[in-house]
C-alpha cells in the first residue's frame, strides 16, 4: 500500500510538472487574446466534464466488489459514461452558443468540449482500474498524456498554430489516451459491442444519481466554484485578466498537490480509527496533521508572497508580470485549504457527506454574491479573487463550527490557529516594507526550517 501510495505520489507530481510546462510554454506563444480564448474554451470544458460524471465513480469502485454480476455492472457503468457524455456535450453546446458566437472562440469552445465524450471513458477506465487493483496502469497512462501535450507544446515553440488548431490535437491526443486505456485493458470488439447492447433506462441512471447525490453535488459544486470564476472573467472582464486569473490558479493548484497526496494516506487511517472505535486515535491523527497542514500552508504562502515578483515574469514572460499581484492575493486561500481539505475528509469519514455538501453550496452562494455586490462598486479582477479568499475563510469557519460540536476542536484552538495565520500575514506585510527582501526570506526560511525539524519526530509518529 505504501509503494503504490509512493508511486502514485511521484507520478501526480511529475503529471503536474509537465502540465505546469505546457501551460507555461502556452502562455509565451501566444498571444493575450488568443491564449485567453484557449482559456475560456478550456474552462467550459472542465466544468460540464465534472458535472457529466455525476460523481459515479466512487459507487462504481465500491459496487464492483460487492456485486455477483460484475461483468453486466461494467457494462452497465460504461453504457450510462457514453449516454451521460453525450447528453452533457450537447448542453455544452447549447452553453457556447448562448455565451460566445464570435469566431473564433465559439469554435475553441465546441472544440474543447468534445473531450468530455472521451473523458467520460476514460474516466471509466480509470475507476475500474482502481477497483481491480490496476492504479500503476493509470500512472503510466495518464504520464505519458501529460508528456505528450508537453511535447506537443515545445513544437509550438518552433512551428506555432492557431488555437483552434491546437485544440484539435490535443482532442486527437486525448482519444490517443482513451486508446491505450483500451489496449492495455485487454478489452475487444466484443466487449465494446455487448456495452453498446447494455439496457439502460432513464430509471436506471435516476437510480444511480439519487443514491450518490452527496459526492455529485460536491464534485460539481467544487468545479462550479473555481471554473465560474474564468467564465465570469471571460464575459466581464478584459483577456489579459483571464490570463492573469488562470495564472494565479495555476500556481495555487501546484501547492494543492502536497496535502492532496498527503490526505489520500490520511484519510483510510480516519475510517480506519473510526471503524475500530478508536476516537482517542482519530483525534490524535486529525490534531498532528492539522498542525503539518497549518504549517505547510504558511510556508507555502510565504515563499509566494516573497517570490512571486521574480517567479512569475520569469515562468510566464514580461507580458504577465502583473499577476505577480494576483498570484500574492489568491495564495492567501493556501493559508487555509490544507487544513480545510483535511476537515472536510474527517467530516465524510464520520459519515457526515450532507453536512460537507452544505458547507460547500453555502460556500459557492457567498461566493457568488460576493462577486455580485463588489462589482456594484469596481468590476475588476480583483473584486472576483478577493471574493474567493472570503469564501474559503468562511468555509473553514463553518467547518470549525461543526466540528467543535463533535468535540474535535476548541474555541482556544480555534482562535489560535486563526490568530497565527493574521499575525504572519501582518508580520510578513510589514516586514517587506522595513527589511531587504532577501535578507527577510533568509531569516524567515531559517525560522520555518527550525519549527520543521522541531516537529519532525511527531510527524514521524502520525504513521508510526
Amino acid at each position: 500500500m505504501l509503494k503504490l501510495a509512493l508511486t502514485g505520489s511521484i507520478s501526480t507530481i511529475m503529471q503536474n510538472i509537465l502540465l505546469t510546462v505546457f501551460f507555461v510554454i502556452l502562455a509565451r506563444v501566444y498571444q493575450p487574446v488568443e491564449f485567453a480564448q484557449y482559456l475560456t474554451g478550456n474552462s467550459l470544458y472542465q466544468l460540464f466534464a465534472a458535472l457529466s460524471t455525476l460523481g459515479l465513480g466512487q459507487w462504481f469502485s465500491r459496487e464492483i466488489l460487492q456485486q455477483d454480476n460484475s461483468l453486466l455492472l461494467m457494462q452497465k457503468y460504461f453504457k450510462v459514461q457514453l449516454l451521460l457524455g453525450i447528453v452533457v456535450y450537447l448542453l455544452s453546446g447549447l452553453a457556447v452558443f448562448l455565451l460566445y458566437r464570435t469566431y473564433p472562440l465559439s469554435v475553441v469552445c465546441l472544440l474543447c468540449c468534445s473531450n468530455i465524450m472521451v473523458d467520460n471513458w476514460i474516466d471509466a477506465f480509470k475507476n475500474l482500474n482502481v477497483a481491480t487493483e490496476n492504479q500503476k496502469r493509470n500512472f503510466s497512462i495518464l504520464l505519458i498524456d501529460a508528456f505528450v501535450r508537453c511535447l506537443l507544446a515545445g513544437m509550438l515553440l518552433i512551428a506555432p498554430v492557431n488555437v483552434m488548431w491546437l485544440c484539435l490535437v490535443l482532442l486527437g491526443v486525448r482519444l490517443s489516451t482513451l486508446v491505450l486505456f483500451y489496449r492495455y485493458g485487454g478489452f475487444n470488439s466484443k466487449w465494446l459491442a455487448d456495452i453498446l447492447k447494455a439496457r439502460i433506462t432513464f430509471f436506471n441512471i435516476r437510480e444511480l444519481v439519487l443514491k450518490n447525490f452527496y459526492f455529485a453535488v460536491i464534485g460539481g459544486i467544487s468545479v462550479v466554484y473555481w471554473r465560474s470564476g474564468n467564465i465570469v472573467v471571460s464575459k466581464l472582464l478584459e483577456p489579459i485578466d483571464l490570463a492573469y486569473f488562470e495564472i494565479a490558479f495555476k500556481v495555487f493548484v501546484l501547492f494543492q498537490v502536497f496535502p492532496l497526496i498527503f490526505s489520500s494516506v490520511v484519510f483510510p487511517k480516519f475510517v480506519a480509527n473510526i471503524r475500530d472505535g478508536d476516537r482517542s486515535g482519530l483525534f490524535s491523527l486529525y490534531r498532528n496533521t492539522y498542525l503539518l497542514y497549518l504549517g505547510f500552508g504558511i510556508c507555502a504562502y510565504t515563499f509566494v508572497y516573497l517570490l512571486a515578483d521574480t517567479f512569475v515574469p520569469l515562468a510566464f514572460g514580461k507580458t504577465y508580470t502583473y499577476a505577480a499581484h494576483y498570484v500574492k492575493i489568491m495564495l492567501l486561500v493556501i493559508l487555509f485549504f490544507p487544513t480545510a481539505f483535511l476537515q472536510a475528509n474527517l467530516l465524510v469519514a464520520l459519515g457526515r457527506e450532507r453536512d460537507d455538501m452544505v458547507i460547500n453550496l453555502v460556500t459557492l452562494v457567498v461566493y457568488g454574491l460576493s462577486i455580485l455586490m463588489g462589482f456594484q462598486y469596481a468590476r475588476s479582477l480583483e473584486v472576483i479573487v478577493y471574493s474567493i479568499v472570503f469564501s474559503w475563510i468562511l468555509f473553514h469557519l463553518i467547518q470549525d463550527i461543526y466540528l467543535l460540536r463533535a468535540g474535535f476542536t476548541d474555541i482556544r484552538s480555534m482562535l489560535v490557529s486563526n490568530a497565527l495565520i493574521l499575525g504572519w500575514i501582518f508580520t510578513l506585510y510589514f516586514s517587506e516594507r522595513l527589511f531587504s527582501k532577501i535578507y527577510l526570506s533568509v531569516f524567515l526560511g531559517i525560522a520555518l526550517g527550525a519549527v520543521l525539524i522541531s516537529g519532525r519526530n511527531r510527524i514521524r509518529n502520525m504513521f508510526g
